[in-house]
């Protein structure tokens, strides 16, 4: 999950966020959406296939795709 909110971005506020938590989406603070599936795509097409790891990988800011800090669990 993304959002381009000026200030951290949080999952646990609101229904939505809680809703899309609980069923695995991984929070990726303020990180475009087009980044998002570019950097998701990258990740599946060199063969990285455990979740967990998928999602350490998705969260690592790699070349300032997501501001520090920019969301709270």
């Amino acid at each position: 999950m993304t959002s381009q909110t000026i200030g951290p971005a949080t999952m646990s506020e609101y229904s939505g966020g809680k809703k899309l938590r609980e069923r695995g989406a991984i929070p990726l603070g303020d990180m475009t959406t087009e980044c998002a599936i570019v950097k998701l795509m990258w990740l599946l097409g060199h063969k990285y296939d455990d979740l967990h790891e998928i999602q350490i990988l998705m969260q690592k800011n790699y070349c300032g795709e997501i501001t520090p800090n920019s969301w709270i669990e």
